[in-house]
C-alpha cells in the first residue's frame, strides 16, 4: 500500500469520482502513466469499489444497492431501486399474497354494498 504515496492522483479524489465523462478521460489518461495502475485496479476490484477510477477503470453503478427482500427479509444487490424482491420465488409469492388480499377486498365491497 504504500505506492499511494507518490502515485499521480494523490489529492485529485473530486476528478477520480466524478461521473463526468471528460473527467473520467483525464482520470484514466493519469492512471495510463502511473507506474502503480495495476496494483490500483487490483486493489479496487478485491474491494467491490462501485465508483470513481481506479487503474484506469471507471466503476460506475450508480444503481446498485443493497436491499432486503419484501418476503423472505434476504438481503440481495438491487441493479435498479424499483426491485423489491431478491428473485422470481419471491416475486410470485408477493404477487399471490397481493392478489389474494385485492380478491378478498373486492368481496368485502361487494358485500358492503
Amino acid at each position: 500500500m504504500n505506492y499511494w504515496r507518490d502515485a499521480p492522483c494523490i489529492g485529485q479524489t473530486e476528478l477520480f469520482y466524478s461521473r463526468s465523462k471528460d473527467a473520467q478521460l483525464l482520470a484514466k489518461r493519469m492512471c495510463a502513466s502511473c507506474p502503480h495502475a495495476v496494483e490500483c485496479l487490483a486493489m479496487a476490484e478485491a474491494q467491490g469499489e462501485e465508483y470513481g477510477t481506479w487503474g484506469g477503470k471507471s466503476f460506475d453503478r450508480p444503481n446498485r444497492s443493497t436491499k432486503r427482500c419484501g418476503v423472505c427479509q434476504a438481503e440481495f444487490v438491487a441493479e435498479a431501486s424499483a426491485v423489491k424482491f431478491c428473485g422470481d420465488d419471491c416475486r410470485a409469492t408477493a404477487k399471490r399474497a397481493w392478489d389474494a388480499e385485492h380478491k378478498r377486498k373486492r368481496r368485502a365491497e361487494r358485500k358492503a354494498a
